[in-house]
């Protein structure tokens, strides 16, 4: 045993009780110690029961750092480059998230394996600029990247396969054993029964791991480590696609089932292929304009409704008032892009359909298509909702102008902002951070507030005395027929 290496970790909440503890081996004392690391996993003694929830939040945060180093590394490079980026990922980031993840991912929530995603999520999303209501799911899948519980799995059957192979006299070996025995005779709550039934959720077999479910009858140290490893994560990726996408056990949800129906393209084997815009040299707005329409993450009525919670049947084109303005309508039917249209004839066809355009073959063209029509989409409706501010500016100086045959020259203008200068106002201030909630006290004043400029407006548009000074006149109510004769409604 080697002393120095060796520490003594207390789990209490009192902090006397930790420092009155003294452990000697062979006369020599063993360091009492707060914390410790072990295979990874952050061990602290300031509570009195282990938490693996807390101890991988270090692993989060050192997944991050990696991440971070990586991103300012790619930076400087002036290097976006999507799936040499995921195989940088998977080499300097992903070990340091699931570093002896065979040992505590079967002890880990499922929540918590979600959590440890966000770093790629964090990297993809900032390739496609997407927004972050889309699915991680769907960012996951674009980019054909395995999910952390493929590769907990898979280091998980590594490591069993390893021990098999290890002598029976190793530690290692007999702890294996030991804990299948306490799993045997009941205790299901050891490592062994836990794993065996972390294996049985996501569709593995203990008594039949891959490689070794092609052929039984095959000797297993015949293949390489290197060819073994390869069988085992094809085989635990293929049974999470069939699972999660091809055959789910729960039904998917309306965006992840939009996606699968129109671009999610599975090989004769259950893998998911990877988009051919990605493989494409192609410039960062480009290959950004194509995988926004591919993952959902635009500003269409379809996805613009779906987060306001408008019904379907509602998201109308704003364009062209015929029907929905989903991505199909948007970049094979909506009439006002029929000029554009004509111009990429070539990738479009005769009779144009979405699969039929994403598969093209000229995917630059097909991207600078869809960022056309992107920049067309932003100037008809920046002019249109130009228009809708002038019409109520127009609406406003009529009923102002109709009040004027009785209103003293002196009396002050309106106080207030058109509809234009109020969207540009509050493009300039800071957004509001989400799950902010004005407190009762804040609400009471701001409607006191808006009560007394509400009179002080009313007063405002009131009768004057004609002679003698001004005086103030008394609150008159808004006066919507008198609004509406002049500007000859009825």
């Amino acid at each position: 045993m080697n002393l120095g290496k060796t520490k003594v970790l207390i789990f209490h909440t009192s902090a006397q009780v930790r420092t009155k503890c003294h452990l000697t081996i062979s006369h020599s004392p063993v360091e009492v110690v707060g914390s410790y690391v072990y295979l990874g996993v952050t061990f602290s003694a300031r509570s009195s029961k282990f938490s693996m929830t807390h101890a991988t939040k270090g692993k989060l945060m050192r997944g991050y750092t990696s991440l971070s180093l990586l991103e300012r590394q790619c930076h400087q490079a002036y290097f976006q480059e999507p799936q040499t980026k995921g195989w940088l990922f998977d080499s300097l980031v992903t070990p340091s998230l699931m570093y002896a993840s065979a040992v505590w991912a079967p002890r880990l929530p499922s929540f918590m394996l979600t959590q440890l995603e966000r770093p790629m999520v964090t990297m993809l999303s900032r390739q496609l600029q997407s927004k972050s209501t889309v699915p991680h799911d769907i960012i996951r899948v674009e980019f054909t990247l395995t999910p952390m519980l493929v590769e907990a799995l898979f280091q998980l059957v590594v490591f069993i396969h390893r021990i098999h192979s290890q002598p029976h006299d190793r530690i290692s070996h007999q702890a294996f054993e030991a804990s299948r025995s306490l799993y045997e005779s009941g205790y299901t709550s050891s490592w062994y029964g836990m794993m065996v039934s972390w294996l049985l959720a996501n569709g593995l077999d203990i008594n039949n791991l891959p490689p070794l479910r092609y052929n039984h009858a095959i000797d297993n140290t015949l293949i390489s480590h290197e060819d073994r490893n390869k069988v085992i994560r094809q085989e635990i990726w293929q049974i999470y696609t069939r699972y999660k996408w091809i055959t789910p056990l729960e039904p998917l949800p309306s965006k992840m089932l939009y996606y699968k129906e129109h671009f999610m393209h599975f090989s004769k084997l259950g893998f998911i292929t990877r988009p051919k815009y990605l493989d494409a040299f192609l410039p960062n707005a480009l290959r950004v304009a194509i995988g926004q329409l591919r993952i959902s993450s635009h500003q269409l009525e379809i996805e613009n409704g779906r987060t306001n919670g408008v019904p379907r049947e509602e998201r109308i084109c704003r364009l062209c008032h015929i029907e929905i303005e989903d991505e199909y309508h948007f970049t094979c039917k909506c009439p006002t892009y029929a000029e554009i249209r004509e111009k990429y004839r070539d990738i479009l066809g005769s009779s144009p359909t979405l699969p039929k355009l994403l598969d093209t073959l000229d995917i630059k063209k097909l991207g600078k298509y869809i960022l056309e029509l992107k920049q067309h989409r932003e100037n008809k409706l920046q002019n249109v909702d130009n228009n809708v501010s002038n019409i109520h500016q127009h609406v406003t100086n009529e009923y102002f102008q109709g009040q004027g045959e009785t209103r003293n020259v002196d009396t002050p203008a309106p106080l207030g902002l058109f509809l234009d200068e109020a969207k540009n106002q509050r493009r300039t201030k800071r957004p509001r951070m989400s799950g902010f909630k004005a407190t009762r006290r804040g609400v009471e004043a701001i409607k006191k507030i808006r009560e007394r400029e509400l009179h002080r407006l009313e007063a405002m548009v009131g009768a004057p005395s004609t002679s003698g000074p001004r005086v103030t006149p008394a609150p008159k109510p808004f006066d919507l027929p008198l609004l509406f004769e002049r500007l000859g409604w009825k």
